[in-house]
């Protein structure tokens, strides 16, 4: 499941170049690489914990890791689409505001195997909290 999570997660990267169309626009005093550094933590986030065989801590916090990507990718990319409907911002020649927003939304397509891991996890904590067993701090993301 590691690596159906780390390959799926790469979709974020193209979401985090659509949405910088949106806001190199709105922030375009900052440093680009400011603006791309923070629109790159969700997928950064994703492939520090699953690049590894294991990760690096047990199952509820890969679930809370998990929640946390989907919630901030989703935040950045309601936010950029207020601030487009607020500012009306301008296109620009080389890329279209059709194409950001195709990119931007194929980001939540990475949603569906997070949202299956996250389901597999804690239906694995539910059932070792029924037998009586401590949760491991292996992950039960071999399979």
């Amino acid at each position: 499941m590691m690596g159906t999570l780390n390959i799926s997660s790469l979709i974020l990267v193209v979401g985090a170049i659509g949405q910088y169309w949106f806001y190199s626009r709105v922030f375009s005093s900052i440093a680009e690489w400011i603006v791309l550094g923070v629109l790159f933590v969700p997928w950064l986030t994703v492939f520090v914990i699953t690049f590894c065989k294991r990760p690096p801590f047990g199952p509820h916090p890969f679930r809370i890791c998990l929640l946390f990507v989907m919630g901030l990718y989703a935040l950045l990319t309601i936010s950029a689409e207020i601030l487009d409907s607020l500012l009306h911002l301008p296109p620009d020649g080389h890329f279209s505001a059709t194409a950001a927003r195709i990119m931007m939304y194929a980001g939540f397509l990475c949603f569906i195997p997070f949202i299956r891991a996250y389901h597999l996890l804690r239906r694995n904590e539910s059932a070792q909290a029924a037998s009586g067993n401590p949760p491991a701090q292996e992950s039960p993301t071999d399979n």
